[in-house]
């Protein structure tokens, strides 16, 4: 190592001491070729430019306008380079147009921030066809956008109840000519899928056309209610019991029909469904009958119907026969 250790440091020694005046020269000529190179060499690239707008007082536009523009820059390389991070922009003076339809030629607008020496070679767009009109407020009805069903056995209320929005009415801004044709705006979708039960749904507004604007601080709070969506079910032979032993009759089965919500309705099994009669105390003579009657308003009924597992939403509709006639139980003599 020590062989070639000596050689080395005396030949960078050399290199770093040695014809200085030359090398300086040699930089100093290659930092003035690339400057002239960058300077003369001509290229282009798109830029963006931000469009500043005046507009005339009491006047809005009906549609909207492009915010930026694409432009195709030519210039000195060195300068293009250094677009990407600069400040465009593009004013447009509005101010003294009238009501009406009109145009903006952006190719006649000047742009600031543009280095001197480097031009604009094409303009996207170039122009736009612009329409201004009186600006109107006033005050609509919101109507909500639903999405989705509740859940199976649940239904919206009828009508309108099934919605109370708060706030119910807004006030919007606008061209005149589009203002003075709209009376309600809707909502953002309202999702429901899958309720069962009554629910809040905040959401905001969805105007379509972008030159109107809302007055509304926050959002739209959509009270969605729904209820059971009820049915009528029937069960036939069911059987008929005493309460209380010692009484008989001929009728052995009875016809039930019931109503209440379909989820409820639907899971009552068969054979939890039957007939108790309450024979009225004391217990008469052996040759005295009874005539019991259905009353579902009776605060002690005579004949009760059991529906084993069903909720209280469940109502009896009908009992046939609903009246029966038990007779006591003779008992053989010994």
């Amino acid at each position: 190592m020590a062989r070639f250790g000596r050689p080395l440091a005396l030949f960078l020694l050399r290199f770093f001491t040695e014809n200085l005046f030359l090398k300086a020269l040699s930089i100093i000529l290659a930092v003035t070729i690339w400057a002239w190179v960058q300077s003369q060499q001509v290229v282009e690239k798109r830029a963006r430019a931000t469009v500043v707008y005046k507009w005339p007082d009491g006047l809005i536009r009906t549609q909207e306008v492009p915010k930026t523009l694409v432009l195709t820059v030519s210039g000195p390389q060195g300068l293009v380079r250094l677009l990407p991070g600069s400040d465009l922009h593009v004013p447009v003076d509005l101010s003294d147009e009238r009501p009406g339809a009109s145009s903006v030629d952006f190719t006649q607008q000047p742009i600031t921030g543009l280095p001197a020496g480097v031009s604009v070679t094409q303009w996207s767009p170039p122009t736009i066809a612009i329409s201004l009109d009186k600006k109107m407020t006033r005050t609509v009805f919101v109507s909500p956008v639903v999405v989705g069903e509740p859940a199976e056995g649940w239904a919206l209320l009828d009508g309108d109840r099934s919605f109370r929005i708060e706030p119910k009415l807004v006030e919007i801004s606008g061209p005149q000519s589009l203002v003075r044709t709209i009376t309600e705006v809707h909502t953002d979708p309202v999702d429901i899928g899958g309720i069962d039960r009554d629910v809040r749904r905040s959401v905001g507004l969805a105007i379509k056309e972008r030159t109107i604007t809302s007055g509304l601080d926050g959002p739209i709070d959509v009270h969605v209610s729904v209820k059971a969506i009820t049915t009528e079910r029937t069960f036939n032979e069911a059987p008929v019991r005493f309460f209380e032993d010692g009484w008989e009759t001929d009728i052995k089965t009875a016809t039930i029909k019931v109503e209440g919500p379909l989820n409820a309705v639907s899971e009552i099994k068969p054979t939890g469904v039957f007939v108790m009669l309450h024979p009225p105390p004391p217990s008469p003579e052996e040759e005295e009958a009874v005539e019991l009657r259905w009353d579902p308003q009776a605060p002690q009924p005579q004949i009760e119907v059991i529906l084993k597992g069903a909720p209280d939403t469940v109502r009896v509709v009908s009992v046939e026969p609903a009246r029966i006639t038990p007779t006591p139980v003779i008992k053989d003599e010994q």
